[in-house]
């Protein structure tokens, strides 16, 4: 059953494009399988990366694009489609390159063998650096494919609005497995995708549905209530009214599903999003983006207060304060051997980890930014986190020329807060790369009309600081 559904999907790609068009395909093909096809199950080929619910996708979506998308001369002056496939900002694409061709250089550099308590683990070959770039492709189809598709405010009216359809539907099994347990994997597809007891909270559960961890859960169920508190600033009267009974029940299925990082970073969010105009959202976002970023500098000067992180958890309860604590902890374990290979890291098969006297794993890995350090070094760090990050920088620096409007602004505070996720977590997912896809597409349908003389105000939902009145958009 599981195999069959991902195998399934591209039929279900092919109705949206022919009813809906590429912009919905890409959208809705690639986050529906996302929260809707099973995890651990996948096709693996000689030298290509696993193929599962995430790159069949993006790979027949791509497909769809190549082959069957013609886009008009209006469309392509308008900036509705962008032309050609790669980016044309040039930091996006040298980012782009460091991500394909470090892991390259990560395979090459590893072909010792390391040491793991009494056994040793193989030294990396061609054949992994060859894989690690076409996993480093498969990666960023999604944001190619929202880069060109996506980059209009139009296009990201329509991703606000799928991002809380989604969410609203999804609550649906959320609540289901709030109060019977997370069974429905295993009764859909017959497995469960991840530690049960991690999936006990206190006297309850904590859902997951179809995803890999609840804590993806959470962090999915929070940008889609920011999502659809931003609907509110964008619609006329008459739908702010269901979009707030939305906001609302996605904000308390978001406190059912006992996810406190989410929770966190959905309230402190909040009034940026319901309060704040272009302008300081786009200031918001930049500095979460900035100290993102430079996270790993921060961390290892002791500029991040982690005991007093510890503590204000401890006000929630002891057992949060000790993973906390537990978290932080294993980090600066993996961090002080990762300095051994600062540039290009360990690569992948656990050579990153660190092992006791009887060859066990001595560390638990969880936040992604330690994980991309320690397999891929700094290379591979500011790739990664430059491509989720970036974009929101040159977004607030080029706001004025840009004409960034609010449904473009609350797509900057979205990412931003998964990007703060990426810190304790590992919540880098198909809707993150096309949230930052997204943003790229922006920054150049900006430099576009700039070098060709148009204005750079577009109708779009909002034209004011303040959210404004909703517009009909120009087609």
């Amino acid at each position: 059953m599981a195999m069959f559904a991902i195998l399934t999907w591209p039929f279900a790609i092919i109705a949206i494009f022919r009813k809906w068009g590429m912009a919905i395909a890409v959208i809705v093909g690639l986050i529906g399988a996302y929260l809707l096809l099973p995890t651990e199950t996948a096709i693996d080929l000689p030298l290509l990366p696993a193929l599962d619910k995430n790159s069949i996708p993006s790979l027949f979506v791509l497909f769809l694009g190549i082959a069957f998308v013609r886009p008009s001369k209006d469309q392509l002056r308008d900036g509705v489609v962008l032309p050609g496939w790669l980016p044309r900002t040039p930091l996006i694409s040298i980012l782009m390159f460091m991500l394909v061709f470090g892991a390259i250089l990560t395979g090459l550099t590893n072909g010792e063998s390391i040491a793991a308590g009494p056994r040793r683990l193989p030294g990396l070959t061609i054949y992994d650096a060859l894989s690690g770039a076409m996993l480093a492709c498969m990666i960023l189809i999604p944001v190619l494919l929202a880069r060109k598709f996506l980059g209009h405010p139009d296009q990201h009216l329509k991703l606000l609005i799928i991002l809380s359809v989604a969410g609203m539907i999804y609550s649906l099994p959320t609540l289901y497995e709030v109060r019977m347990s997370p069974q429905l994997n295993r009764m859909v597809y017959g497995f469960f995708p991840h530690s049960w007891q991690q999936h006990i909270r206190g006297d309850g559960f904590r859902p997951i549905v179809f995803l890999s961890h609840g804590l993806w859960l959470g962090i999915f169920l929070a940008l889609s209530a920011l999502a659809t508190v931003a609907l509110t600033r964008v619609h006329t009267s008459g739908s702010k009214i269901w979009y707030w009974f939305c906001a609302l029940w996605l904000a308390g299925t978001l406190l059912l599903s006992k996810n406190l990082g989410a929770s966190v970073i959905f309230f402190v969010l909040l009034p940026v999003v319901w309060f704040f105009g272009v302008r300081l959202q786009l200031l918001s976002a930049a500095i979460i983006a900035a100290i993102v970023l430079t996270y790993p500098i921060l961390r290892g000067n002791d500029l991040v207060p982690t005991n007093q992180l510890v503590s204000l958890a401890q006000n929630v309860s002891a057992e949060r304060a000790g993973s906390l604590q537990f978290r932080f902890v294993n980090e600066d374990i993996v961090m002080d051997k990762a300095q051994r290979k600062p540039i290009f890291g360990w690569g992948g098969w656990g050579r990153q980890r660190v092992y006791d006297d009887r060859g066990r794993s001595a560390v638990t890995l969880d936040g992604r930014w330690v994980i991309v350090i320690g397999t891929g070094g700094w290379i591979r760090y500011l790739a990664e986190f430059g491509l989720l990050t970036l974009p929101i920088l040159l977004l607030w620096r080029r706001r004025n020329k840009l004409g960034v409007t609010l449904t473009t602004s609350c797509l900057a505070i979205l990412l931003a807060g998964n990007t703060v996720d990426l810190l304790p977590n590992s919540s880098l997912t198909p809707v993150t790369w096309i949230l930052a896809g997204a943003l790229i597409g922006r920054l150049e349908i900006g430099r576009d009309r700039l070098e060709s003389g148009q204005s750079n105000e577009m109708p779009v939902a909002t034209t004011s600081d303040q959210g404004g009145s909703y517009t009909r958009f120009r087609r």
